[in-house]
């Protein structure tokens, strides 16, 4: 009002009217923001299921052995990152819209940097990189549990993003560290020893990313809570 008022040929009317303006629509944002909530919680849900489905395409493509390009990959993990980044900084928010502690989130947020370093580090392996031969060993030893991997990524990936939590029933990794199912095979060439290592703790990983969204799935499941009292 008073840089209006107060400068050149314009009247004490026009500041009234142009703070009346400014006030209305302070009061509309309000009533919006009020009637159409913004929940932390599905930006936080949306980021880590996209993450999820980059997770299981580049598993996929290291699976078959085949070759990224350096540019390519430098591009995949800098919006993986990137996202990572941003879900670091909605989880207070989070954990006060489920009623769940930080550090819950933070197990999740700390698991989910580990797929990601993981991820990194094969495909810069030297199985990646290796000639033809190598590169269909390593498809043909990894192929089928690759695709279960792949598979609960992905199932994560859709239970996040549209609720569906039932397919975060079916498990993704049924051995444990130190089983004699995360030996390698015997005709299975010393230098893959590391990469096939590498895959079985990626697979690890991948069954505790699952195990933890679906003990929180109650709290972060917001759809199913909203649907409860109609059902009973």
């Amino acid at each position: 009002m008073c840089i209006v008022a107060g400068h050149g040929d314009n009247t004490i009317d026009v500041g009234l009217w142009r703070t009346l303006n400014v006030l209305i629509g302070i009061a509309v944002a309000l009533a919006f923001s009020f009637a159409l909530p913004l929940h932390a919680t599905y930006s936080w849900r949306y980021l880590l299921a996209r993450n999820l489905r980059e997770c299981a395409h580049t598993y996929a493509r290291i699976a078959r052995g085949e070759p990224l390009d350096a540019d390519e990959q430098v591009a995949i993990f800098a919006k993986l990152g990137e996202r990572l980044v941003k879900l670091r900084a909605l989880m207070p928010s989070v954990a006060k819209e489920i009623g769940v502690s930080t550090g819950r989130l933070d197990t999740i947020q700390r698991l989910h940097r580990s797929l990601l370093s993981a991820l990194e580090i094969m495909a810069t392996g030297s199985s990646v990189y290796a000639d033809a031969p190598k590169r269909a060993e390593f498809a043909r030893h990894f192929g089928a549990e690759a695709k279960a991997v792949r598979s609960g990524l992905l199932a994560m990936s859709r239970a996040l993003r549209f609720g569906s939590y039932v397919r975060l029933l079916a498990p993704v990794c049924a051995h444990q560290a130190g089983d004699a199912a995360c030996e390698p095979p015997a005709d299975l060439r010393a230098d893959l020893h590391g990469p096939y290592w590498l895959s079985q703790r990626f697979a690890e990983q991948v069954e505790q990313m699952r195990g933890l969204l679906l003990e929180l799935e109650p709290h972060w499941n917001i759809e199913r809570r909203s649907q409860a009292p109609r059902e009973r």
